[in-house]
């Protein structure tokens, strides 16, 4: 397992300062910044990001010295779960960051932020409190103890107990009390370690090697110029070499060329390591005269599998073994509802995100109904409120790999979301999943 390199996951409302912390590290380690540009410029990237002030895609850094070796995942603000939720997937820790001069919307949609780090298990998160040398707030200690109450209400509603979240104020321009501390500063007050410091207390998870290779993947890229597909994420179990032969959900078998861990050529990896997979690619198929756009497509996924249209961001990877599980079509969960009372039809086909898994299910039926010491309130019922204990049976609507909870936590953990607001989050307690006998490519053939 990689235990020298920490992941890390930012999250938190637009325009709180995420860039800027990340951006101030790198330039701590020694990268110049553009001439005439502001220093987040080294995090956000994109010509719109750089006109709009403000992160629009999920990007990683690598912060390294002697004592510390971190990779940190820039994410944009709450309109964009799905591409949060992807780095907090395969993040060892959270940083939930916040301003100090935030405004009371930013409260509103701090729940938002907490569920989707509780939810996928993280252990222990850290809240940083940003902006602190603005002019409106001076470094004030009765200001940080009044947002610091604010935030742990929240928390402790989601399920953090004080003891798994640790508060630190910095300065992002300066870099106080996150790679060092001023003994007679302007924050002498905080008696904590600095944010760099603090993150090496931070749990990390346990990952399996003596089970089959599973890997969720967040992000896929394809290079032209190589003719390669590229797949990158966390392996969740068991272990994966060149040569090996993997498959996705649907069935479909394919060989690894390469395996690359940020830009180092590696032979094996095993699970808890984030790493890229590259699949060799297939020529393009020809597109017939007159033939839809779908119909080629269809065409082409049937008699030329590629990486291309078969290994997907938010798909899974699994060893090609007999009694492979495959996509999950119906399956049973038990969630918490966080959302005033409502009908089953009101949100009958909402966003479901399980690990790197994201699209839409239909929720076929309330099955029951707890109330909080688990004494059952109704059966079947048509309407439930907030806070109830549901157990409902669902219909996957695309293809995603779910196991249950108890047997496999990382993949069992689930919450659903309905115009970027959750309203729902929980386990897996059954999946009806058929069972893939896998259709092989020609390179899988050969091996």
């Amino acid at each position: 397992m990689d235990q020298e390199r920490l992941h890390v996951s930012v999250i938190g409302p637009s325009s709180a300062g995420k860039s800027t912390l990340i951006a101030s590290l790198l330039v701590h380690t020694g990268q110049p910044v553009p001439n005439g540009k502001p220093v987040r410029s080294l995090v956000d990237k994109g010509p719109f990001e750089r006109i709009m002030g403000r992160s629009l895609h999920c990007s990683y850094h690598v912060y390294q010295t002697d004592l510390h070796n971190y990779v940190f995942y820039d994410n944009p603000g709450v309109r964009h779960i799905r591409r949060t939720a992807r780095s907090v997937s395969i993040a060892d820790t959270v940083i939930l960051h916040l301003s100090a001069e935030m405004p009371e919307s930013d409260l509103k949609s701090l729940r938002q932020f907490a569920l989707m780090p509780y939810v996928y298990g993280i252990k222990q998160i850290f809240v940083v409190v940003s902006k602190m040398d603005s002019e409106r707030v001076k470094y004030s200690q009765e200001k940080f103890r009044s947002l610091q109450q604010q935030i742990q209400d929240v928390l402790h509603r989601v399920g953090y107990k004080p003891a798994q979240v640790t508060y630190i104020p910095v300065s992002a321009t300066t870099l106080e009390n996150v790679t060092h501390k001023q003994e007679n500063g302007p924050m002498s007050w905080y008696e904590g370690a600095p944010l760099i410091y603090a993150l090496q207390t931070a749990p990390q998870n346990v990952y399996p090697t003596d089970q089959p290779f599973m890997m969720a993947i967040p992000r896929r890229y394809h290079t032209n110029r190589e003719n390669t597909t590229t797949a990158f994420g966390r392996i969740l179990s068991g272990k994966v070499s060149e040569g090996m032969t993997v498959v996705t959900p649907k069935g479909v078998e394919f060989v690894v060329k390469s395996i690359q861990t940020f830009g180092t050529n590696i032979k094996s990896a095993e699970a808890g390591e984030v790493v890229g997979i590259r699949f060799k690619t297939r020529g393009a198929v020809t597109k017939v005269k007159g033939e839809k756009q779908w119909q080629f497509k269809a065409r082409a996924l049937e008699t030329r599998p590629d990486p291309r249209y078969h290994i997907l961001s938010g798909s899974t990877l699994c060893e090609a073994s007999p009694g492979l599980p495959a996509a999950t079509e119906d399956f049973h969960c038990k969630v918490i509802i966080m959302k005033r009372k409502f009908n089953i039809e009101d949100y009958s086909i909402p966003t479901m995100r399980a690990h790197v898994a994201c699209g839409p299910v239909r929720w076929v039926a309330f099955e029951k109904v707890f109330d909080r010491k688990g004494n059952v309130k109704a059966e079947n019922p048509l309407v439930v409120s907030k806070g109830d204990v549901v157990h409902i049976r669902c219909k996957c609507l695309f293809p995603a790999l779910l196991q249950p909870h108890t047997d496999f936590p990382s993949m069992g953990r689930i919450f659903f979301h309905f115009n970027d607001e959750i309203i729902a989050a929980g386990v897996v307690l059954r999946s009806d999943g058929a069972i893939s006998s896998g259709r092989k490519t020609k390179a899988a053939t050969r091996c």
